[in-house]
């Protein structure tokens, strides 16, 4: 819960790696764990222009764009991950390990995409 410490190492990797999967994923944790979730969006968001098979960071956005009631947005973000693990997909991550196993995650989306089935926009 070092969570100044570990934005200052993800920043510090972006000045000399802008475009580094592993810290832009990392700072969308870092602002999601502080309930921070405009900026954690905006994090997973620049992970995933920065490699669109990243399947995790489509993943908590999902979950994010829920959150806010943008269920569209949800549902296009856990479809893109369901996708990308049918393709087995890499997700572009080298050094922050995903401990989220991708059949677990595909039936996940499945149910959280069935509970959005009746759910407005």
């Amino acid at each position: 819960k070092e969570f100044a410490q570990a934005a200052d190492l993800a920043q510090r990797v972006l000045a000399v790696h802008a475009w580094s999967i592993d810290a832009l994923y990392l700072l969308g944790h870092i602002h999601r764990w502080q309930q921070q979730d405009d900026a954690a969006i905006d994090g997973f968001k620049r992970a995933v222009y920065a490699c669109a098979s990243c399947w995790p960071a489509h993943y908590y956005l999902g979950g994010l764009y829920h959150g806010k009631g943008a269920n569209t947005l949800a549902r296009r973000s856990w479809r893109a991950v369901q996708q990308l693990l049918n393709a087995a997909c890499p997700t572009g991550l080298q050094y922050v390990p995903i401990e989220l196993p991708s059949r677990e995650m595909h039936h996940l989306c499945e149910r959280q995409l069935a509970s959005l089935a009746d759910r407005p926009v």
